[in-house]
Order: C-alpha cells, then structure tokens, then sequence
C-alpha cells in the first residue's frame, strides 16, 4: 500500500466531506457504478496542516475504493496534467485491478446520461460549474 492510499486509509474520517461521500455511495448500496470525476487532487503533501489533509484529493479515493469494492467504471478528468498525474500517483494501489481511467481535458464535455454518479470539483467558477451541472440529467445520474 502506497503512503497515500495508507494515509487516506487513517484519516479519511478525518476530512470534513466524507460523511458526505459515504452518505452518497450508501444510496447505490453496493451496486456497480459508473462515476465520473471532474476535477482531482493538486497537491501530493501529506505532511503538516495542508490541503490534502483537509480533503483535497479524497474524494477520488472514496470512488476508487468503491469500484474497487463493487465493479463497473471510474474516469478521472482534469484540465491539469500534474493534478492527473498526482492522481494517478495517489490511486496506484487501486488501477492494477480497478477500472480507472484519467483524462486530461475540460471534463464539460464529457458529461452524458451514461453515468450514475458525476462529482463536479473541477472548477472554482460558480458559473461554469452550473453549466456543468445543468449538463446533467438529473432523472438518470
């Protein structure tokens, strides 16, 4: 297990959004899933009172472990090579058996009713996040 994956393991009660994704991953209850995530971790420091420990980053942890747990698709995107690469780094324990793919591109147009799960982080523009949610249709992901 790999520093990040171990430490994610320890503090993931810790970070304030993960009643959060437990709550939403408890809906499908163990159903396969197809997730998109748009937007992923910037930062590889686990050391000292930074970001990571406060979140950033957990959140494609949360997923990958839940299609790890319970199959079907996880695609990563971000408009940042180092974030994907960061991502790739921090998920290396789950892509050997996990499906989980990483794109670099602005993750709006990937957005189609094939999903059942789309997490929007990828942007700290309100507007262009409502014009991703409202990519979304609601009645199927």
């Amino acid at each position: 297990m790999n520093k990040y994956h171990e430490f994610w393991k320890n503090n993931a009660n810790k970070y304030a959004r993960s009643p959060v994704f437990e709550q939403v991953l408890s809906f499908f209850e163990g159903k396969t899933l197809n997730i998109l995530e748009i937007g992923c971790s910037r930062r590889l420091d686990i050391e000292g009172n930074n970001d990571f420990i406060k979140g950033d980053g957990g959140s494609s942890f949360f997923w990958a472990n839940y299609i790890n747990s319970f199959g079907d698709k996880l695609q990563i995107v971000d408009i940042s090579e180092e974030a994907i690469n960061n991502c790739k780094i921090l998920l290396e324990d789950f892509i050997p058996n996990t499906n989980i793919s990483f794109l670099c591109s602005n993750g709006k147009d990937l957005i189609n009713n094939n999903f059942d799960l789309i997490y929007l982080d990828g942007s700290d523009n309100p507007v262009e996040t409502l014009i991703q949610f409202n990519k979304i249709n609601t009645e199927n992901t």
